[in-house]
């Protein structure tokens, strides 16, 4: 198959939106590099996908100012392989409340939205290897942290995203066990 003008064919290791791809996918394609494309990418790429349906959603239900704007198209905007990394890099470097301020305040009301933002956040600033986990008090979101804060591997910290994703869901529907008395009895983590 012939591409379009301007456009490369793109090989099996380069499918889907670049800015909702794993890290190590995009690094791999800088690089000119081959990497197989794993389950965990795809996981990756799913909270990708997760914020930037949340930052949709309060585009589409409440006037955004341009900051709030420059703050997703920081997440979402890149046009360049290198720039959504060299984005990444600089968005992971600080906390939750220093990189999304804003998408944080759209949700400060909605305590379960909110905690699926600091949890996903979290989940994503663990897999960029070399950056710091941020300081929320809040309850899910602290249990979700490792007690020690040691670096754990990719499907420990899945589980602890999925189960604090599950959690928020029970808690929303009306469950009033804590997260530690919930998580013990689902056997998360």
């Amino acid at each position: 198959m012939v591409s379009p003008p301007g456009e490369e064919e793109r090989g099996p290791e380069m499918t889907g939106t670049a800015v909702f791809m794993a890290s190590a996918r995009l690094q791999a394609q800088k690089d000119n590099k081959t990497i197989t494309h794993t389950w965990e990418h795809d996981i990756e790429s799913l909270a990708y996908v997760l914020l930037y349906s949340i930052y949709k959603h309060a585009m589409e239900n409440e006037a955004m100012n341009k900051e709030f704007l420059d703050e997703f198209g920081t997440f979402f905007a890149p046009a360049t392989v290198r720039g959504i990394l060299d984005n990444r890099s600089s968005i992971f470097r600080v906390s939750a409340d220093r990189s999304i301020p804003l998408l944080l305040a759209y949700a400060q009301n909605d305590k379960d939205l909110f905690e699926i933002i600091v949890m996903t956040f979290r989940f994503l600033n663990k897999l960029q290897s070399q950056l710091k986990v941020d300081n929320f008090e809040v309850e899910v979101a602290d249990f979700f942290v490792p007690p020690d804060n040691s670096t754990i591997d990719f499907e420990q910290e899945f589980s602890h995203w999925r189960g604090g994703l599950r959690y928020v869901e029970y808690r929303a529907f009306g469950g009033q066990d804590s997260p530690t008395t919930w998580w013990k009895a689902n056997n998360i983590g």
